[in-house]
């Protein structure tokens, strides 16, 4: 027999580029997160939260490393013991026999082999591991609930932190066995302790290697009897009924027995398989095996099957009522909407009110919202962006502020940096990245206000009236305080901004970031990383590929780099425990500016609460803000606020629900990070929000939850509906988003709360069923009321209420006149209000130019529905006047006719003529402000060609048409209250 042919051996200098090519790989793979990670390690320090940086890495490198070990191990021991066992003849079947081939190929080279496959099974497992350290976390630090589920009686403590890390070790556990039995299984063959037939000839099992599998076979039957005791517990989270999360009839009745009865047949395999490795016959383990899978399939889903088809499902209403109970109550308290924190009263829904009853609503109606913060974008843009590269977000906010005494809510942003909207001329690395770093101003406007009735101004109306707080450029006076007073106005942190910035320089270096067009300005603030030193430069050059960052000499020893600038990804950081809202907001807080961030603390196994999808509960029409990934949930609280401060970017989390026992467990985790609730200064507090995507989840889940009773709630005959929006054509019939709204409590009518509402509508139907608030207020902070209108009337819900209106007659003929002038119509939100028994409804109506890529909206009229009866009107005043009588609008502030009126308007269908009398605009005001208009469209044009001296001189027609503006301004004793500079429509 001719010996067989070993494979060809690698030259020294072959194997010397394969290794310097291994390690050249290793470089690139783990280059790259090295890098990262140092740059992690910086940031966690500015922010001053490394403490969180330390307790994610060791944890990470502890699961690396404990997961590679154990299963790399396990792997190692089974090799070395199926070769330590292998027979020591083994015959070879022919000249061309593969194996023999193989198991040369592998003992000359065992080392490579016996420690390289563990190894790099070790590896792979360890990589996987890592990523579940909340997991390991949550186990370590988990707490009680204080509140047992209805089956086992545990606490729910058990189910959200220990059971899930019992389930993820038994996960483990399984793969390290199937591969150390994958792995001896193919170590025996290949040494021949297994030998297949053929040819005449029987196969062959070795002593050794049938003791070895069997053993592990064994033990793998065991891990699936701990698994069947732990499947028990799981039941409680089932979701084999589609109306309901968790055990149902058929799962306790049935697949609860059989899993005792597989856990006891799994216990006797094991003993079987254990038993058949020291019996020269298999017949004991094979019968075993066969007997298991037989059980499963009978025991464990046939039986469960037909006793679901044929008992449950024709007495489903009887057979579910006590699991449908066991879940309302569980929902209710995983979501936050039991008894205690919702309030459920009865309301008239009244279809008549009269003037006088209107007259007496002091408090909701002057507050009617009219301006939309969901439109009004390109608004502020257009008038208050003062320049190209500054910018505001898709979507404004809302939020309320007292000023001179007064409360009242106002659309309120930032004006941040926006790079992105450089000219080509202006987009150089030294524009992008030194000179264009941060933003100018806190920009608000009254959201119960415009500045004018659009067919009174002449078609300058239906804007909103601007208080601004920004830099003035002037040295003795630095800043220019608006009604919202801003100590700090330059805006280093925002939701615009993508580009790092590189703040700071060299001692005696001139001030080089752009402030005003009169001053410069450098940053010093507590924000950034330094980049000083060579070292640092490097690894930022290396990071973002940029040679630059080694070779400017505006970088000196004073220079810091500002990155990770978005609020939400700075908290998302700080706090990876956290599910964060997606709609972070402005807000002024002792002369501050700062972001505020809602985060929430959620699981996915709360017994018998419902699962709920959380990207689909959260998603309706509402752009500008970040979706929520579809995970799903079965418990969320919001328990913790983070405030980012828009200069220095300093990040904190203060915990508003202390009892929530995820965030004790986190604070376990991470001590000292949530700062407690008694920290949060009361002028912090009165800026809270109730969360729009908590509020989102849990609207939804009351217009099924308000069910009490059982066998109802599997009718789900008095279910409700979110409505579908009925402003935007979006496919779809997506939801219609909750607004917020400063209105009086419906119980308490003199009482002012800023509110976060939606209606709710009947079941598949359009009629109003409730109508769900959630206060703000601090002292009311987090309480959901719903109003529940009687179920024998047809109260008209929002989608028939916007087809009353634009089938109104007035209102059609009127839109159609707009749209032959090439005007596009804007509804904006259809907000709906407790008032006077009833249901008053408002939407503004604005207009804008069509297909201009400068234009932006503005007032035009408004509608009011209440009882069926419409209004439609210049005013807020005027339409309630037409639906409720002579007067009933007395109480509505009416636009002051003499404000100052926008560079840019779309002409009103309508009469344009201005009125007479006062109301008659001064010609030199009007002039003033074409010319302002006139030169902010040069300074446009020219920043697009790069004529640098057109554009000075477009800069100087400027100047002098605005003091012309505030000369005849003052003359005329008129101007727009908390407006400082004229609008520029640049």
């Amino acid at each position: 027999m001719r010996p067989p042919v070993g494979l060809p051996k690698l030259s020294k200098r072959s194997r010397i580029l394969l290794i310097l090519a291994a390690v050249l790989l290793l470089v690139l793979v783990s280059g790259s997160r090295l890098l990262n990670t140092y740059i992690d390690w910086l940031w966690f320090g500015e922010v001053g939260y490394r403490s969180v940086f330390g307790t994610l890495l060791l944890t990470r490198i502890a699961l690396f490393v404990s997961a590679g070990v154990v299963v790399g191990g396990l792997v190692a021991l089974n090799l070395a013991i199926a070769y330590r066992t292998r027979p020591i003849f083994v015959p070879v079947t022919g000249p061309d026999d593969p194996v023999s081939r193989y198991r040369s190929f592998v003992v000359t080279r065992l080392k490579l082999f016996g420690i390289g496959v563990p190894v790099l099974i070790g590896l792979i497992a360890a990589v996987a591991a890592q990523g579940d350290w909340r997991l390991v976390q949550l186990f370590l630090n988990g707490t009680s609930f204080g509140v047992t589920d209805p089956e086992f009686g545990k606490d729910i403590g058990f189910y959200a932190f220990q059971l899930p890390f019992y389930r993820w070790l038994l996960s483990w556990a399984f793969v390290a066995v199937a591969v150390s039995f994958f792995a001896a299984l193919v170590a025996h063959y290949l040494f021949g302790g297994i030998r297949l037939g053929g040819r005449g000839t029987r196969g062959q099992l070795a002593v050794p290697a049938r003791v070895q599998l069997a053993v592990l076979a064994g033990i793998f039957v065991l891990l699936k009897a701990a698994a069947y005791f732990f499947d028990r517990y799981a039941l409680l989270y089932s979701g084999r009924n589609d109306r309901f999360t968790g055990a149902s009839y058929t799962d306790l009745h049935a697949v609860l027995p059989a899993k005792l009865i597989l856990l006891i047949i799994a216990i006797f395999c094991a003993v079987a398989f254990f038993a058949g490795a020291f019996l020269r016959n298999l017949q004991l383990p094979a019968i075993s095996a066969v007997l298991l899978l037989l059980s499963s399939l009978l025991v464990g889903a046939a039986f469960p099957a037909i006793l679901e088809q044929f008992s449950v499902k024709p007495n489903a209403n009887e057979k579910e009522a006590a699991s449908i109970e066991r879940n309302i109550a569980a929902t209710r308290q995983a979501f936050n909407i039991t008894s205690e924190n919702v309030t459920y009263e009865r309301y008239e829904g009244k279809s008549d009110a009269s003037p006088s009853e209107i007259r007496d609503e002091k408090v909701t109606i002057p507050n009617v919202r009219l301006l939309d913060p969901g439109v009004l974008s390109r608004t502020f843009t257009q008038l208050q962006q003062r320049r190209n590269f500054y910018g505001f977000p898709e979507k404004l906010d809302i939020d309320r502020y007292t000023v001179n005494g007064k409360t009242q809510d106002y659309i309120v942003a930032a004006r941040e940096i926006n790079t992105n909207g450089l000219a080509p001329n202006q987009r150089d690395w030294i524009n992008r990245h030194l000179v264009y770093t941060h933003g100018n101003g806190f920009v608000a406007a009254p959201a119960n206000t415009v500045n004018s009735a659009l067919k009174d101004a002449g078609g300058e109306g239906g804007y909103p009236v601007f208080t601004v707080s920004e830099l003035s450029g002037n040295k003795e006076h630095p800043i220019n305080q608006g009604d919202i007073k801003v100590d700090q106005p330059r805006v280093y942190y925002g939701e615009l901004v993508t580009d790092y910035a590189i703040v700071g320089g060299r001692d005696g270096q001139a001030p080089r970031e752009y402030d005003t067009d009169a001053t410069r300005y450098t940053y010093t603030g507590k924000g950034g990383v330094p980049v000083g030193d060579w070292f640092n430069r490097l690894i930022f050059a290396a990071h973002y590929g940029e040679r630059n960052l080694l070779f400017s000499d505006a970088i000196g020893e004073n220079s810091k780099i500002i990155f990770k600038r978005d609020p939400r990804d700075r908290v998302s950081a700080v706090a990876p425990w956290l599910t964060v809202d997606g709609d972070p907001y402005p807000a002024v807080v002792d002369g501050r500016m700062v972001w505020i961030v809602d985060g929430y603390t959620t699981l996915d196994n709360y017994p018998y609460a419902q699962r709920t999808a959380l990207g689909e509960a959260t998603t309706d029409t509402l752009t500008g803000v970040r979706k929520q990934p579809n995970k799903t949930i079965s418990y969320i609280r919001n328990s913790v606020k983070a405030v980012v401060d828009a200069y220095d970017g300093t990040v904190n989390l203060y915990a508003v629900d202390e009892k929530d026992p995820v965030l004790k467990a986190w604070r376990g985790v991470f001590p000292g990070v949530v700062k407690p609730s008694s920290e949060i200064s009361d002028s912090l507090r009165a800026h809270f929000r109730y969360p729009e995507d908590l509020f989102k989840v849990q609207r939804d889940l009351l217009a099924r939850y308000h069910v009490s009773d059982p066998r109802e709630f599997y009718s789900t005959v008095s279910f409700w509906d979110v409505p579908s929006d009925p402003t935007t054509d979006a496919q779809g019939q997506q939801a219609q988003p909750p607004y917020y709204v400063l209105a009086g409590n419906p119980t308490k009518s003199n009482q002012l709360e800023f509110q976060l509402t939606s209606a709710l509508v009947s079941l598949r139907r359009e009629f109003m069923s409730a109508y769900v608030s959630a206060s703000s207020d601090p002292e009311n902070y987090g309480k959901l009321r719903v109003l529940q209108l009687p179920s024998d009337t047809q109260t008209k819900g929002p989608q028939q209420v916007q087809t009353q209106f634009v089938s109104s007659s007035e209102v059609s003929r009127e839109l159609n006149l707009w749209q032959q002038r090439q005007t596009k119509v804007v509804y904006g939100n259809l907000l709906t209000l407790p008032v006077a028994g009833g249901l008053l409804y408002v939407e503004p109506v604005y207009i804008e130019r069509s297909q201009q890529n400068s234009s932006f909206p503005q007032v035009a009229r408004v509608l009011v529905s209440f009882g069926g009866k419409v209004g439609y009107a210049e005013t807020l005043a005027k339409a309630l006047d037409q639906v409720f009588g002579k007067g009933a609008g007395s109480n509505v502030t009416e636009p002051d006719q003499g404000q100052q009126p926008p560079s840019e308007t779309t002409p009103p269908p309508g009469d344009a003529t201005p009125p007479p009398g006062d109301g008659q605009p001064n010609p030199e005001l009007s002039k003033a402000v074409q010319d302002i208009a006139n030169a902010l469209e040069k300074i446009r044009k020219a920043q697009q060609s790069g004529d640098f001296a057109q554009l000075g001189q477009a800069y100087k027609e400027l100047d002098e048409a605005t003091k012309r503006f505030e000369q005849a301004k003052g003359s005329s004793g008129g101007g727009q209250p908390g407006q400082q500079n004229p609008p520029p429509g640049g």
